[in-house]
C-alpha cells in the first residue's frame, strides 16, 4: 500500500494569517498572497524583505509608510487592515488585490480611460492629501483589478530596473 506524502500546511503568521504564494518584491517587501484565517478572506501580506532587515532605516521607513497607509482610504489605494513585526521583519497586512497591469489593457475606450485616470488622479490626491506615498505612477504599476477597479500599488511583478524603465515616460522633463 502507497500513500501520498502529506503536504506541509502553508505557513502561518501570528497564528492568523496563511500564506499561500510569493507574488513578487517590490522596493522595501517581499508581497505574498494569503488568507486571514479569523475573517476568512483574502489578504495580501507584505514583509520587510529579508535582505533589509537589518537594515534601522528602511525598516523604520518600512514601519513609517505602513501606519501613514493606515489613516488613508480610497477605493484605488490597498486598504491596510493590520500589521506587526516577526523577529526584525515588520508585516503589514492588505485587501488582496488580483488583475492585470493596465499596460496589458490597452487600447481602452475614451470613457474607460477617462474612468480609471479618475480613479487613479483621485488616488494620487487621497495620498498627498494625507501626506503619505504616492505608489508609482506608471502604465505597469496601475493594475486592474478582476472585478474592473483600478489599483495605484508598488507594482510586485516588476524588477527595480523594469519598473524604472517604466517611471522615465513619467518624470518631468527637467
Amino acid at each position: 500500500m502507497t500513500t501520498t506524502p502529506r503536504q506541509p500546511n502553508p505557513p502561518l503568521l501570528q497564528d492568523r494569517y496563511q500564506i499561500t504564494a510569493k507574488l513578487g518584491d517590490t522596493r522595501l517587501a517581499s508581497v505574498y498572497r494569503g488568507l486571514d484565517m479569523r475573517l476568512n478572506r483574502p489578504i495580501l501580506v507584505h514583509v520587510l524583505r529579508a535582505d533589509l532587515q537589518n537594515n534601522d532605516t528602511l525598516r523604520e521607513r518600512f514601519i513609517s509608510e505602513a501606519n501613514d497607509q493606515a489613516k488613508r482610504t480610497h477605493p484605488a489605494l490597498l486598504d491596510v487592515f493590520d500589521q506587526g513585526q516577526v523577529g526584525l521583519r515588520p508585516y503589514v497586512i492588505t485587501e488582496d488585490a488580483s488583475g492585470k497591469p493596465l499596460a496589458e489593457a490597452l487600447p481602452l475606450t475614451l470613457p474607460e480611460g477617462m474612468r480609471i485616470w479618475r480613479k487613479i488622479v483621485g488616488a494620487v490626491a487621497t495620498a498627498l492629501a494625507t501626506q503619505t506615498a504616492v505608489p508609482p505612477l506608471a502604465s505597469r504599476a496601475i493594475l486592474i483589478t478582476d472585478t474592473g477597479i483600478p489599483m495605484l500599488l508598488e507594482p510586485w511583478w516588476l524588477t527595480p530596473d523594469e519598473l524604472r524603465d517604466e517611471q522615465r515616460a513619467y518624470w518631468a522633463p527637467e
